[in-house]
């Protein structure tokens, strides 16, 4: 009787990207006592490993198993380089087809095999704005310069981005339109708005001294405030920081306009407020 053998030999299949393992068991195949343990095997391999094949050649019994887990090329299979204009992007496939129907989802869909690159004979400038809109969906913030947001919109177009497009275009506010902060307006007028909740004799949230009197001036149009019985306050602001978050889920009505730049806004939290109406957008529908 020839003496037993147990040996793993991996096989890679380059068209699944799978790997697979084929386990010899050298031993006689009519011997009950290692009919036994062969079927034992098995039974373990199919639980554990799932198990696709099980045969006896001669004095070989062969278990072929896959093994769990993607393989070492798999993990790249995602990736894919993209050359606008000239200039090199790297990105996922998740990404560029998380919307579907753009420009960039459809040439995936249409011309990519797995290797190589994508040319795209287009102006590199925003695309990197682009992949981020797409990575980041609504968390993603639009240029605050007006010729780049303009830029950024033609692209948008371009590419079939109808959401960005829309995010990237002008908004003609109106009363009785609901709004909310823009995300990029919170960060610079937090503390003001801090100041105008705990002073409840201003109406603008923009103060300064002069002669150790407070005064308050809009930023964006010549409206003036003198609240005259104005106090002194000591704000603790990093006791305050969770404003940030809020501010991101108030809602609010506009309920006067004050000329091209300005507007009176009534939040859902009971404050009135003057504000640039570049500190607001049009809100999400609920």
């Amino acid at each position: 009787m020839k003496s037993e053998m147990l040996r793993a030999e991996p096989n890679f299949c380059s068209t699944t990207g799978v790997l697979h393992s084929q386990i010899f068991f050298e031993v006689p195949a009519h011997h009950s006592f290692f009919d036994l343990i062969i079927r034992l095997i098995h039974s373990t391999f199919e639980q554990v490993l799932g198990v696709s094949e099980k045969r006896i050649t001669g004095d070989q019994h062969v278990i072929i198993f896959l093994m769990e887990g993607p393989s070492s090329s798999s993990f790249s299979s995602d990736r894919i380089r993209l050359n606008v204009g000239g200039k090199i992007f790297e990105t996922t496939l998740s990404t560029l087809t998380k919307i579907q129907g753009t420009v960039l989802s459809t040439m995936v869909a249409e011309r990519w095999r797995g290797e190589g690159e994508l040319f795209i004979d287009r102006d590199p400038t925003h695309f990197s704005k682009i992949l981020n809109y797409l990575r980041d969906g609504d968390e993603f913030n639009i240029p605050l310069d007006r010729d780049a947001c303009e830029e950024l919109r033609r692209e948008a177009q371009f590419y079939n981005l109808l959401g960005l497009a829309e995010l990237c275009s002008p908004q003609v506010l109106n009363v009785g339109d609901e709004v909310q902060w823009k995300r990029e307006a919170v960060g610079l007028y937090w503390r003001p708005f801090v100041r105008y909740m705990v002073d409840d004799s201003l109406t603008l949230p923009f103060i300064y001294d002069r002669n150790n009197h407070t005064l308050a001036k809009c930023i964006g149009c010549e409206e003036y405030q003198d609240p005259k019985c104005s106090y002194l306050f000591d704000i603790r602001y990093e006791d305050w920081e969770p404003m940030k978050h809020h501010m991101l889920l108030m809602r609010g009505e506009i309920t006067q306009l004050m000329g091209e730049q300005c507007c009176i806004i009534s939040w859902d939290n009971g404050q009135q407020i003057h504000l640039p109406k570049s500190a607001v957008r049009k809100a999400d529908p609920v």
